[in-house]
């Protein structure tokens, strides 16, 4: 399942995923669309995270 917005370059390789017999569902955007609030405080705490886990260099 793709759950990513049109305007990325990641996601599902769709012919590698055909070529493996892999059924691709396009439910681009979904989170956003369905439950905007949790979907954002999800990635604000992912990138508050990453951030948490990140050296400060000087």
């Amino acid at each position: 399942m793709n759950l990513l917005s049109k305007n990325t370059s990641a996601g599902v390789d769709i012919d590698v995923a055909k070529n493996l017999g892999i059924k691709v569902i396009h439910a681009l955007s979904l989170p956003g669309k369905v439950a905007p609030l949790t979907a954002g405080k999800i990635i604000c705490d992912t990138v508050l995270n990453i951030v948490g886990e990140m050296e400060v260099k000087e």
